[in-house]
């Protein structure tokens, strides 16, 4: 766990943003993206999940982030936050653009090693959240299922929600090992999330650079 402690509060570097249609930078460090849609709380988990405040940019405005992002997190992982789906307000043809940018990513990127798939714990799976789950799987990837904002409800709500994401999971790719409920506001779940990440990126590897 040390060593998980000092990745995820280690240096860390935006090096690269790839816009739609732009090629995607060579790197040789596995790779964990996340994604979710728009409005998710995607960029404030990733800044949580490094002990970060404004590295990844977060806005009011859903869909800000079109481009693919790329963070160097101690020449060890690189972290990719991936643009939001199903943001009605974008133009059909910026939006299928960016949707084939992303696609192309997921499916041609042999050191993505996992995807965090963020869903809102107020609302549980919606029909773009199961798209994006059947598509990671048709490629292959394994993904993580976390669910955010969960300090928006009360305890006895997240049961029911888990029940559901579970089932829906089931349904679309297998039994679900677990829902991660997480908190970006309040902390909790990070730790949890640290340790995922780092069993599906690095856990065979251990290397971590001093």
């Amino acid at each position: 766990m040390a060593d998980i402690a000092k990745l995820f509060k280690g240096q860390i570097d935006h090096v690269f943003a790839s816009p739609p249609g732009a090629p995607l930078p060579d790197s040789p460090l596995p790779e964990v993206a996340f994604i979710g849609r728009s409005n998710v709380g995607k960029s404030s988990l990733i800044n949580a999940l490094i002990s970060q405040k404004k590295l990844a940019r977060t806005s009011k405005t859903p869909g800000a982030t079109k481009n693919i992002h790329f963070y160097n997190l101690m020449d060890t992982l690189m972290i990719v936050d991936l643009p939001g789906y199903g943001y009605a307000k974008m133009s059909k043809t910026e939006s299928a653009e960016i949707a084939q940018h992303v696609v192309n990513f997921l499916a041609n990127r042999p050191q993505l090693k996992v995807v965090c798939v963020l869903v809102d714990s107020r609302h549980g799976f919606k029909d773009s959240d199961k798209e994006m789950v059947r598509q990671l799987a048709e490629f292959g990837l394994p993904s993580i299922i976390v669910m955010t904002k969960s300090d928006k409800l009360k305890e006895k709500q997240l049961k029911p929600v888990a029940r559901h994401v579970a089932a829906d999971m089931e349904m679309l790719t297998g039994p679900l090992h677990e829902a991660l409920f997480t908190s970006s506001e309040k902390g909790f779940g990070m730790e949890k999330l640290r340790q995922l990440v780092y069993d599906a990126t690095l856990g065979m590897t251990n290397e971590i650079t001093n």
